[in-house]
């Protein structure tokens, strides 16, 4: 059972360095970006960071979790751990992935208005 896939992300970012910004002390030394500053998860209402974050998070969890099936297939000899696993990796799917489509249609649609 094998997971790889691949991404390609580019997009630019226009940013002033105002220090007169409050975010603009909380980034780090080298950078005066607010997506620099040092936190686990994304600030704000940004659906991409969100999105990326998310994806990244779901990306570990389903690491670990097919490590673990493979342990219990190969070790205990419970094959129904695989499909258990790839239950499970869907349901962590499913309930991120809604949030970020909800936001990013609320976006779409505040800017149709």
């Amino acid at each position: 059972h094998g997971h790889s896939h691949s991404h390609t992300h580019s997009h630019s970012h226009s940013h002033g360095s105002d220090s007169s910004d409050p975010e603009y002390y909380q980034a780090g030394a080298d950078c005066d970006f607010p997506e620099c500053a040092s936190s686990s998860k994304p600030h704000g209402d940004d659906v991409n960071l969100r999105a990326v974050w998310l994806h990244t998070l779901m990306d570990a969890f389903s690491s670990l979790i097919v490590l673990l099936s493979g342990l219990c297939v190969t070790f205990l000899g419970w094959h129904q751990a695989d499909a258990i696993g790839g239950l499970c990796i869907c349901v962590l799917v499913w309930f991120t992935t809604f949030p970020v489509l909800k936001q990013s249609w609320e976006t779409v649609r505040v800017s149709l208005v």
